[in-house]
């Protein structure tokens, strides 16, 4: 995303995300942060939790982000889906 390769990152996204979220509405989430902050300077990831249940594995990974002007987090919720790890959701803060 930071790279600006929008359908690459759209790639990276589980079936179910996919059904609630468009290549669009992702991009327009990036572009507001770096309208609000500035482009994205750098990433420092900032937690990695594991949940395991009756209904699988997820992983949430968090990462706050350097901007030009302040900055800004990012959380991805993922999960496996035909043998790969996929975003199942995400979430911008800041």
């Amino acid at each position: 995303m930071q790279a600006h390769q929008f359908s690459a990152a759209y790639g990276l996204l589980s079936s179910k995300c996919k059904t609630v979220t468009t290549q669009q509405q992702m991009q327009n989430y990036w572009d507001l942060v770096e309208k609000n902050r500035g482009k994205v300077q750098s990433w420092t990831q900032q937690g990695f939790q594991v949940y395991s249940g009756t209904g699988g594995s997820s992983v949430n990974l968090g990462y706050a982000l350097k901007c030009a002007n302040g900055n800004s987090g990012v959380t991805f919720s993922c999960v496996e889906e035909n043998g790969k790890w996929l975003i199942q959701g995400f979430n911008f803060s800041g």
